[in-house]
C-alpha cells in the first residue's frame, strides 16, 4: 500500500502542475492537439538544452549525428547508468541470479475449487460440519443450517507473509465469519463479503509454526432460497523465508534510479555538472553500501525516491520552470510508476517461481532452449511451430541469466516495464504528458496485466511491435530510402513476433501513406521488406511435417477453434479426441474456417458481435477497465475527443490490430488475445480525462473573468 500511496502522491501532482501548465499556456495548447514527438531524457539544467519542444522524429534521419550529440550532451547520464548498474549487479547480481536458478516454488499456494466436481467432498479439512451441497458454482446451505470448515496449516516458525483470497458470500439473511487462530493470537472477520479481496494474516501468525482458519456461515431460517453460491473458492499463499526477501529486490529499481534523480536536483541548485555528478554518485554509493550492509534499507528506498521527486516538483513550480523542466519531470514520475508495476509484478514473480508453466510458455521455453536454428521454432508442444522473433529474445536474454523458467518469467516482466514506458511516451506523443501518465499508471495497475506479466508469454513483447509499428506509421516522416526501411523492419518483426499481423499489416501500410502523402514506390519497399524478413519462416511452415502450408503457424489455430465450435458433431473430431488435444484433426486454412464453415451473414454478425465485445463491453470495458463504469467513460469521451483530434489515425490502427481476431471474439475467445491494445485503450482513457479536465478549468476561468468583468 505504501508504494501505491506514493504513486498516487506523484500522479496528482502531476495533474496540478499540468493544470497550472494549462493556466499558463491556454493559448498554446489545444485540446486533442496531437503533439507528435518523442522526448530524450534531457535533465534541466543542462547546457545542452535546446528549447522547450520535444525532440522530433524527423531528426532521426541523420543517425550517426544524432548518436554523435546523444552521447556527447548525455555524457554525465550515461556514466551514472553504467557505474549504478554494475554497482548493483556487483553487490546484489549473486542473489538475483540464485532466484532465476530457482526451481522449486518458495511460496506454497493451497487452493480448494469448491466450482470442480471432484472436489465438493473436502477430504483436506481437519474439521467438516454442516448439510454442505455442491453444485458446478459452489458450496451451499439449505435455510435454517450451519456449518463449519476448518483447515490447519504449516509455515516457517518466523515471520514470513501470509494472506489468503476467499471467494465467500454475504448476503441478506446468511451470517458469515473467517477466523484465524496461531497460538494465543486470533484474527476475525464477520459478515463480510469476500469475492476474492487479499486477507493479510502475516501478523497475526508470525510467531507460530502452524495456524488454523475457520470458515462459518450460518442460515437464517426464514431465507426461502440462496439466488449464489456461499463458498466458491479459498486459496492460502504461505511465502518461505528466501521468498520473504526476495520481496525487497523491486526496492534495487529505486536504488538504481536514485542518483539520477540526484544528479538532476544538485544541478538546479549547484550548476556545476561534474560537481553534481560527483556527490550523487557518492549518494549512491552510500545507500548501496548500507543495502549491503543492512537490508532492510531497501525497504526505505522508494519512500526516498518519491519524497525527492515531490521535492523536484515542488522546486520546479516554485520556479515557475514546467516547461523547461518538463521531459525531465515526465521521465522521472513515469519510473516512479514503473516502480509501483516493477513491485506488485514482482511480487506475483515471487509466488509464481517454481510453479508450473501454462503450456504456451511451456512451449516457448522449449523451443528457446532446445531448438537447432534460428527459424526452427518448433517442439513436440501444441500448436507446435511458433513466430521466432520472440523466441530470439528469450535465447538473446538467457545469454546473460539462467536458462530456466523463472527467467523466462522475469523476462516477459521486464518486457511488461518496457511496455509501460513505451505505453507513456506512444501517449505522450499522441496527445501530451498528462495522457501519457494516464497509459503507464493504469498499465500498472491493472490487475490482468500484472497477472499476464509473470506467464512467460508473448503478450508484453507483441505490445512493444505494436507501438513501434504504430509510432513509426504515425510519427515518423521519412524523406529517405533508410527511413522507409526503418519502417519495414518495424513491420518485419511484428510479423516475425505473430504471423496474423500480415492480415492487418497490409492495409494500415497503404492506408498510412494515403494519409502522410508517401510515394507508393515507398510504401512497397516499407511492406516488401516486413515480406522478406518473413520469408524464412513461411519457408519453414511450409516444409514444417510436410505440410505444404506457408502459413502453417497461423493456420493451426483456425484448427483449434473449429474444433471447439464442431467437437463431437459429425465429421468432426470428438469431444475426447478434443479434449486430449484441441489441435487434432485434419489441417484447414483461416480462410475456409471463416467461409467454408460459416455462412456469410454468419461471419458478418460474429465479426461486428466481436467488434462490440473487443471495444466497448466484455474486452474494454471488463477486462482491461476492469468493469470500472468512470473509467468507461472518460474511454468514450477519449474516443470522441480522438475522432476530432491530428492523431485520429490510431483509430484506425486499433481496428485493424485487431481485425485478425473480430470473428473469434464474437464467440468466444481468451481475453489475452486481444488485450495487446491496451495501450492504445488507455490513450482514450487519458485523453477523456484531459477533455474533461480542460473544460472544467475553461469553465472556472470564464466565470473568473465574467466576475472580474462585472
Amino acid at each position: 500500500m505504501s508504494t501505491v500511496s506514493n504513486v498516487t502522491l506523484c500522479f496528482s501532482l502531476h495533474l496540478c502542475a499540468f493544470a497550472c501548465g494549462i493556466a499558463e499556456n491556454e493559448d498554446r495548447e489545444k485540446p486533442g492537439k496531437a503533439e507528435r514527438t518523442i522526448s530524450a531524457l534531457t535533465l534541466p539544467g543542462e547546457k545542452q538544452y535546446v528549447g522547450e519542444k520535444l525532440v522530433s522524429l524527423d531528426r532521426m534521419q541523420q543517425p550517426l549525428t544524432n548518436i554523435r550529440s546523444f552521447f556527447t550532451s548525455h555524457r554525465n547520464v550515461l556514466l551514472i547508468l553504467v557505474i549504478a548498474s554494475a554497482g548493483i549487479l556487483l553487490v546484489h547480481g549473486r542473489a538475483i541470479t540464485r532466484f532465476l536458478q530457482v526451481t522449486d516454488p518458495l511460496v506454497q499456494i493451497y487452493i480448494d475449487d469448491f466450482r470442480t466436481q471432484d472436489q465438493r467432498v473436502r477430504k483436506d479439512a481437519i474439521e467438516f460440519t454442516g448439510a454442505w451441497q455442491g453444485f458446478d458454482k459452489g458450496l451451499l446451505l439449505a435455510p435454517g443450517e450451519e456449518g463449519s470448515i476448518t483447515y490447519r496449516f504449516s509455515k516457517a516458525p518466523e515471520e514470513v507473509p501470509v494472506y489468503l483470497r476467499l471467494w465467500f458470500s454475504r448476503i441478506g439473511g446468511i451470517e458469515n465469519s473467517l477466523t484465524c487462530m496461531a497460538g494465543e493470537k486470533t484474527f476475525r472477520l464477520k459478515n463480510t463479503d469476500f469475492h476474492g479481496q487479499r486477507v493479510y494474516l502475516t501478523r497475526t501468525v508470525a510467531d507460530s509454526g502452524s495456524f488454523d482458519l475457520t470458515l462459518k456461515a450460518v442460515i437464517d431460517p426464514d431465507v426461502k432460497s440462496i439466488p449464489a453460491p456461499l463458498l466458491s473458492k479459498i486459496e492460502v499463499h504461505i511465502f518461505s523465508p528466501q521468498a520473504a526477501n526476495l520481496v525487497r529486490i523491486p526496492s534495487l529499481l529505486a536504488l538504481l534510479l536514485l542518483p539520477f534523480l540526484c544528479y538532476a536536483l544538485l544541478q538546479r541548485f549547484l550548476k556545476r555538472d561534474d560537481l553534481s555528478l560527483v556527490i550523487a554518485l557518492v549518494i549512491y554509493g552510500g545507500a548501496l553500501l548500507a543495502s549491503r550492509l543492512a537490508g532492510g534499507v531497501l525497504v526505505y528506498l522508494n519512500w526516498v525516491y518519491v519524497a525527492l521527486l515531490v521535492f523536484l516538483w515542488v522546486d520546479v513550480l516554485r520556479r515557475r520552470e514546467y516547461d523547461r523542466a518538463r521531459n525531465a519531470l515526465f521521465a522521472f514520475t513515469v519510473f516512479a510508476i514503473v516502480l509501483l508495476a516493477f513491485s506488485v509484478r514482482w511480487n506475483l514473480l515471487v509466488e509464481r517461481a517454481g510453479q508450473l508453466f501454462d503450456p504456451d510458455a511451456r512451449g516457448y521455453y522449449v523451443i528457446a532452449t532446445a531448438s537447432p536454428g534460428l527459424f526452427q521454432t518448433t517442439c513436440d508442444i501444441p500448436p507446435y511451430v511458433r513466430e521466432p522473433f520472440f523466441i530470439w529474445a528469450i535465447k538473446i536474454f538467457y545469454f546473460f541469466t539462467p536458462s530456466t523458467e523463472t527467467s523466462l518469467r522475469f523476462f516477459t516482466l521486464l518486457l511488461s516495464l518496457g511496455a509501460l514506458v513505451a505505453g507513456a511516451y506512444f501517449g505522450r506523443a499522441i496527445c501530451n504528458a498528462f495522457v501519457g501518465l494516464v497509459v503507464a499508471f493504469l498499465m500498472a495497475i491493472n490487475s490482468n496485466l500484472i497477472f499476464m506479466s509473470v506467464r512467460g508469454l508473448r503478450l508484453e513483447f507483441y505490445i512493444l511491435a505494436i507501438l513501434a509499428f504504430a509510432a513509426c506509421l504515425m510519427f515518423l516522416r521519412p524523406k529517405t530510402i533508410g527511413g522507409f526501411s526503418l519502417l519495414g523492419i518495424t513491420t518485419g518483426i511484428l510479423h516475425l513476433s505473430r504471423i496474423t499481423s500480415l492480415s492487418f499489416s497490409v492495409f494500415l501500410l497503404p492506408l498510412g501513406g494515403v494519409v502522410k502523402r508517401w510515394k507508393a514506390t515507398h510504401v512497397m519497399l516499407a511492406l516488401g521488406i516486413g515480406l522478406l524478413l518473413l520469408t524464412p519462416h513461411l519457408v519453414f511452415n511450409y516444409s514444417y511435417d510436410d505440410s505444404g502450408d506457408p502459413f502453417f503457424s497461423g493456420n493451426i489455430h483456425a484448427r483449434f477453434y473449429r474444433n471447439i465450435e464442431f467437437q463431437g458433431q459429425q465429421g468432426f473430431p470428438s469431444v475426447d479426441a478434443v479434449r486430449a488435444n484441441p489441435y487434432t484433426g485434419p489441417p484447414i486454412t483461416t480462410f475456409k474456417f471463416l467461409f467454408g464453415l460459416h455462412s456469410i451473414p454468419e461471419v458478418v454478425y460474429a465479426s461486428l458481435r466481436g467488434f462490440v465485445r473487443i471495444f466497448f463491453t466484455a474486452f474494454a470495458k471488463g477486462i482491461l477497465l476492469e468493469g470500472n463504469v468512470v473509467l468507461f467513460a472518460l474511454y468514450l469521451v477519449g474516443l470522441v475527443s480522438l475522432l476530432c483530434s491530428p492523431s485520429r489515425m490510431l483509430l484506425l490502427i486499433m481496428f485493424f490490430v485487431e481485425m485478425p481476431i473480430l470473428f473469434i471474439a464474437g464467440k468466444a475467445v481468451d481475453w489475452r488475445l486481444v488485450a495487446h491494445i491496451a495501450p492504445f485503450v488507455y490513450c482514450c482513457v487519458g485523453m477523456g480525462l484531459y477533455t474533461v479536465a480542460r473544460g472544467w478549468w475553461q469553465l472556472i476561468a470564464r466565470g473568473r473573468r465574467q466576475q472580474a468583468e462585472e
